[in-house]
């Protein structure tokens, strides 16, 4: 009897008779990044964690979002050619934290309103741990990032309103100018990821793979913690309200002008995020 080459050929023994069972052989498993390719990672679903061949060909990029967590795979055949990238950094905060508000002006001979203060910077995003336990077939090169993401810039602080005007009739002169508010304080840095990688050779003997320390040649492994986020600048004191003067018959009656607001206190600049930890382990097989 002839038999596929997906079939196996599983002889079982039943009361003394041998039965002849075919049952399907599986495929060997496969996750390829194409070259120039960049495969984004939204789900932890769409991500391998046993296969038996892991391909990032030359130039391509498999990128893991932050939602999608920590992420450990073991493969039997990793091959990595030239430009091949691994990025599962936090989320960075570039654009800064809303401003306080503007203090409203001050009626006739009234001070004029407080700012608002800057709103706080939002924290940098983790990276994910990575961990990956590899038979290296080919090995051009690689880089794995798994830095923190930057701390947001806290808002700045917003302006003093004016002072009122002096007023003649009510004998005042013109009010100061509302106090500035304060800026908001930065972000903390994410914390990057650890990465953890454990290789050995297949397919015979590779040592222009390994340095004397047992890590991959061509290997770049980035762990940085966040930057830490600025604070945001202290908003300026508004304008005192302007003087005035009238003429009543031959008597000129004057009000002075009012004095400007105090400014707010700046922000306070974050902390960086911490570091990831690196461990690169050859294994003897």
């Amino acid at each position: 009897m002839k038999f596929s080459s997906t079939l196996a050929l599983l002889s079982i023994g039943v009361s003394g008779m041998t039965i002849a069972q075919e049952l399907p052989q599986m495929p060997p498993s496969m996750f390829e990044v194409l070259p120039n390719e960049t495969r984004v990672i939204e789900r932890p679903d769409q991500l391998p964690d046993a296969i038996d061949y892991f391909v990032l060909r030359n130039n391509s990029t498999l990128l893991v979002k932050p939602e999608v967590g920590n992420w450990k795979l073991t493969a039997r055949f990793g091959y990595f050619e030239p430009g091949a990238k691994i990025i599962a950094s936090g989320h960075s905060h570039t654009q800064q934290a809303p401003n306080g508000t503007t203090g409203g002006n001050g009626g006739n001979c009234h001070t004029g309103k407080q700012a608002g203060n800057g709103t706080h910077g939002s924290n940098g995003g983790h990276g994910a741990n990575v961990e990956l336990h590899l038979g290296i077939a080919s090995f051009g090169d690689l880089t794995i990032d798994t830095s923190g993401g930057a701390g947001q810039k806290g808002g700045n602080g917003g302006r003093g309103g004016a002072g009122g005007r002096a007023d003649i009739s009510e004998y005042c002169k013109g009010g100061s100018g509302g106090y500035g508010g304060n800026g908001g304080d930065g972000g903390i840095g994410g914390r990057a990821g650890n990465v953890t990688i454990e290789w050995w050779e297949t397919g015979g003997s590779t040592p222009s793979l390994a340095g004397a320390d047992g890590k991959l040649r061509g290997l770049r492994v980035v762990a940085k913690g966040g930057a830490a986020g600025a604070g945001g600048s202290r908003g300026e004191g508004g304008p005192g309200g302007p003087g005035r003067c009238k003429k009543i018959g031959f008597v000129k009656t004057c009000r002075g002008s009012g004095d400007t607001g105090g400014p707010g206190k700046p922000g306070r600049p974050s902390v960086k995020g911490q570091d990831g930890i690196v461990q690169v382990l050859r294994k003897e097989r």
